[in-house]
């Protein structure tokens, strides 16, 4: 076999892996991006549907940086809503706490 034979074989099989290698990456990313979308629908139905309004409109990418951030930002507004719930509860725990020892010292 010719060497020039040899380097055309050669940059031809690392073009093929690099293919290759490219599309389970790409098969791989989509795969999370799934479990992030479901997780959007899931936990939030109503944002959910706004993000793929706004992907059909154009106005964001369907990537999986875009799904993470969504992702994120919706179990953090959970999170503090969560924390506000719990102080409303502790505040009003607080007030009839005061209000029954009040009774009291009459």
């Amino acid at each position: 076999m010719n060497t020039g034979l040899k380097k055309s074989l050669f940059i031809a099989t690392g073009v093929i892996a690099a293919v290759g290698f490219n599309t389970a990456i790409l098969k791989q990313d989509n795969k999370e991006t799934d479990k992030l979308r479901q997780e959007v629908l899931t936990k939030d139905s109503a944002r959910y549907k706004r993000i793929t309004n706004d992907i059909k409109a154009g106005n964001k990418a369907n990537t999986y940086y875009g799904w993470s951030k969504e992702v994120q930002k919706m179990n953090d507004s959970i999170k503090i809503d969560s924390i506000a719930k719990t102080a409303y509860a502790k505040g009003a725990q607080m007030v009839r706490d005061s209000i029954k020892a009040a009774s009291k010292i009459k």
